[in-house]
């Protein structure tokens, strides 16, 4: 198969890299309910059985195990919840084409990112109101952002971005996979991508990267932490901005 970015996927040394990473966070296991200790005691065989699937093309990955939880005191969260063996699979993918996404990604996106965070969000935020003079603070929030996000358009630019058809087809099976409720109900995935996900994060920053551009072009003190922003917002006037920053990481600060 003569598609470099999906072969540097493929290879053993990548599948183990991303094997260490899931096994250091050791979290819930997906519809199978295998935990990292149990893949941990047939690691190399589960591996070299990895690796031949994805170099034949016959890897697939297993549905999404759902879970609900508290977003809020009146609304639920859902989560997709991955088997230990696609979770390494996810997390390869992540590693190899984080570095080619990220040379397009501005400096106003904070969250899901290496030496980013909430804290630089806050201090940036910080900088905008006390040494360039914003006044104007506009709280934004997109909603149902994760769930809502359109299969082709997300993928028309991924595949113009990666050039590396094996690897988009890749992720088009990690986002388009159903899941499982826990009455074991299959749900298709239509639109959106899943929350819990090891690469949804990633693929959310490169959807939203047109947003951060026109934001940056067009002048504005912006900031955004994963999908909380969206210029359809008023700005509010007169807004104390240190109690909104107190409150949680901020959102965009447009100029008075």
């Amino acid at each position: 198969m003569d598609d470099q970015l999906f072969n540097s996927i493929c290879t053993r040394e990548t599948l183990y890299s991303a094997w260490l990473r899931v096994k250091e966070k050791n979290t819930s296991g997906g519809i199978d309910f295998k935990t990292v200790n149990d893949y941990a005691v047939t690691v190399d065989q589960n591996l070299e059985e990895l690796t031949r699937q994805l170099q034949s093309g016959s890897y697939i990955q297993h549905p999404y195990r759902e879970v609900m939880i508290p977003k809020n005191e009146t609304e639920k969260r859902r989560l997709g919840l991955l088997t230990v063996n696609d979770k390494i699979v996810q997390t390869a993918v992540t590693m190899v084409i984080t570095p080619i996404l990220e040379q397009g990604f501005l400096k106003v996106s904070y969250d899901y990112r290496e030496k980013k965070g909430a804290v630089k969000a806050i201090n940036q935020v910080r900088h905008l109101i006390t040494n360039e003079r914003y006044t104007w603070l506009a709280a934004c929030d997109i909603d149902n952002f994760f769930d809502t996000i359109p299969h082709d358009a997300l993928f028309g630019k991924l595949s113009a971005y990666l050039k590396s058809p094996s690897t988009t087809e890749l992720i088009r099976m990690f986002v388009k996979m159903g899941r499982v409720d826990r009455h074991y109900h299959w749900k298709d995935s239509r639109k959106g991508i899943p929350q819990g996900g090891v690469v949804s994060p990633l693929l959310a920053n490169f959807y939203l990267y047109p947003l951060d551009k026109i934001m940056v072009e067009h002048g504005y003190g912006f900031v955004r932490y994963a999908d909380d922003c969206a210029p359809r917002t008023t700005p509010m006037v007169g807004v104390d901005a240190m109690m909104m920053m107190e409150e949680g990481p901020p959102n965009s600060v447009c100029r008075n």
